[in-house]
């Protein structure tokens, strides 16, 4: 009764360890039932061993039937595929690949499981295989997904003008981009991709050579022109595959902290004007930069010493034309054309002028004049922006915060230079530099922007 449900799946090893433990030999014919067994032999005595080998044929039955199952799964995977950019091809499905990396890693943990069985004795070739085909499938899977990320790398870069520069690493893509092409073609067309497991190393091999020669192509570059090194390889590459100057303006902020955009000349292929922001003016450069038949680090380059020439040559106009702090009206406007960077480059310069020239009685002056600078820039900034009237010609926001701060530092060393040093010396009068309390009034009305002149 205990072997009778599992009379299918019994084998000879089975039958021959019933002949053991019965001491009985048992002829089995086609017509063979329980009836004939039950009449014609005695079981009584040796039930222990039968339910063993009961035991032993169940377990071994359900090992083959996990390993049929698992064998027919090995490649039982759908791939999902997705159109990739403009390029007429297509690219895995990160959401099906992951369904399907997790899948196969549940066979493999399986077949690992059933490694602990007692009955697994018998298997263990078969299991071998299976362990084989599931490692390697995990293989074809790295090495694709590893290929597909090379080729989304570099598919870009060889289909702009940097194949002409680097030929035999373009054929060299031109046949791995032919190979994934007809790979993704055949997924796309359910067709069974299980023998490109060495094509994909091979593939792979041929990418890490054509990346090893681009990363020593774009090294080159770095050092034609330094500020590349402020990009990964990833957006110089990018920047390179560009074909129009103004499709950079993006990326401009990156090489040049102080350079927003620029602007070409509508009649010739030139850089004419530059701008730190998107709202600062536009600045006219010295010498336009032209880009006919110009390599991108080349009129990089030459934009570099077009913007060192252009703001020289406005530093210095700016430095002539500098009004002074006097008429707080007049510096403002002086201040609202030009960059902030040259704003504190002519002021600091102006301001260690006066100092060097100043008068030890003058100081009190000078530093209530900066007092009253202050006071205007500050309103300025307290203003709504753009008030609209015509006299009120004022520098952005960003110059005027760099103003208030130089202004304040400039009155900070005038109050260093007044207030003496040691705390016996002799008291001086009251001066903008003498600390106020709440109950103590100042020891001169705040003067404004017009006594500030008239002074």
């Amino acid at each position: 009764l205990a072997l009778a449900p599992l009379a299918p799946q019994l084998r000879n090893k089975h039958w021959a360890a019933v002949t053991r433990a019965t001491g009985q030999d048992f002829v089995l014919k086609q017509d063979t039932d329980l009836a004939y067994i039950l009449a014609n032999y005695s079981f009584a005595h040796c039930m222990p061993e039968l339910e063993a080998v009961a035991r032993a044929a169940r377990a071994e039955r359900r090992i083959d039937d996990t390993l049929r199952a698992l064998w027919q799964e090995r490649y039982n995977f759908k791939f999902d595929v997705l159109p990739h950019r403009e390029t007429h091809s297509y690219v895995l499905d990160p959401v099906a690949v992951e369904d399907i990396a997790q899948r196969n890693e549940e066979h493999i943990l399986k077949v690992e499981a059933l490694r602990s069985s007692p009955h697994i004795a018998e298997f263990s070739k078969r299991l071998a295989e299976l362990k084989a085909e599931f490692d390697k499938f995990s293989r074809l899977l790295d090495g694709w997904l590893t290929l597909q990320r090379h080729w989304t790398y570099l598919q870009p870069v060889f289909a702009s003008d940097i194949s002409h520069q680097l030929r035999d690493e373009a054929r060299e893509f031109e046949r791995v981009d032919k190979f994934w092409r007809r790979v993704m073609d055949a997924i796309h067309s359910s067709i069974s991709t299980r023998n490109y497991h060495e094509s994909f190393e091979k593939m792979n091999t041929t990418m890490e050579r054509v990346k090893a020669s681009l990363t020593g192509y774009l090294n080159v570059k770095r050092s034609t022109f330094p500020r590349f090194f402020f990009l990964c390889d990833g957006e110089l590459l990018e920047l390179l595959a560009l074909s129009a100057p103004t499709a950079l303006i993006p990326s401009l902020p990156k090489l040049f902290s102080g350079l927003h955009h620029f602007a070409t000349s509508p009649t010739s292929p030139s850089i004419t004007h530059m701008a730190s922001s998107s709202s600062a003016p536009l600045i006219e450069l010295h010498a336009p930069v032209p880009l006919v038949n110009a390599q991108l680090e080349a009129w990089l380059a030459a934009l570099t010493r077009g913007m060192v020439s252009t703001l020289s040559h406005i530093a210095v106009s700016a430095l002539a034309s500098y009004p002074g702090p006097d008429n707080a009206a007049a510096l403002l406007a002086w201040a609202a054309p030009l960059p902030p960077q040259l704003v504190i480059l002519v002021e600091r310069i102006a301001f260690a002028t006066t100092v060097e020239a100043v008068a030890e009685p003058l100081l009190p002056l000078s530093a209530a004049r900066e007092s009253a600078l202050i006071d205007v820039i500050a309103n300025a900034l307290r203003a709504p922006p753009s008030s609209g009237s015509a006299d009120a010609l004022q520098p952005p926001r960003s110059t005027l915060e760099v103003m208030l701060l130089l202004h304040t530092y400039f009155r900070a060393v005038y109050c260093e230079l007044l207030v003496p040093a040691n705390p016996l010396s002799p008291a001086k009068p009251a001066t903008p530099c003498t600390p106020r309390t709440p109950s103590s009034q100042p020891a001169s009305p705040p003067l404004s922007a017009s006594s500030s002149s008239s002074n």
